[in-house]
């Protein structure tokens, strides 16, 4: 597996995403910090292969990202900064995890290039009323889609929302 971290995109409390290729294949990378021997079943790694394939057999797959290649890596040297706001047993958690050497990772197509945060904030749009109804029609069913068959995102705001 040849894995080439490309151009930072972001980045988490628990992970990085990158601009890559894997087997020069262009990609989003996400990278993070977990223990194999813990979180192998109950984590956001387990949930998002399993949610693959949900979104594989959905009726809105278009709209989503499309998962090509996981796995776990060794030596990660991902170095998440543990962020001001945590606190007490979570800020230990959180410096637990960035001790870990290991990593798992994501890769996705296709690679979008602006959020809808940048888009809006950077005036990419020449006319917000058309955009803003292409938005509502676009993602209304697949949030439905996602309670339907029992997912939440929990994490929804216009830096996670891909154009």
């Amino acid at each position: 597996m040849n894995i080439k971290k490309g151009k930072k995109l972001g980045q988490g409390f628990m992970g990085d995403v990158y601009e890559s290729s894997i087997n020069n294949v262009q990609c989003i990378l996400k990278m993070e910090k977990a223990d194999p021997n813990i979180d192998v079943g109950n984590n956001a790694y387990a949930r998002q292969v399993k949610f693959d394939q949900f979104v594989k057999k959905s009726k809105y797959k278009k709209h989503y990202l499309n998962l090509i290649s996981y796995g776990w890596l060794d030596n990660c040297k991902n170095n998440i900064p543990v962020p001001k706001w945590a606190t007490g047993d979570k800020k230990k958690y959180l410096q637990s995890r960035t001790k870990l050497k290991t990593c798992y990772y994501l890769a996705y197509t296709p690679i979008l290039k602006y959020t809808l945060n940048t888009a809006l904030t950077n005036k990419l749009f020449p006319d917000y009323s058309k955009i803003i109804h292409t938005m509502i029609n676009q993602i209304f069913p697949v949030i439905i889609d996602l309670h339907k068959a029992g997912y939440n995102h929990n994490d929804l705001h216009p830096g996670n929302i891909m154009y």
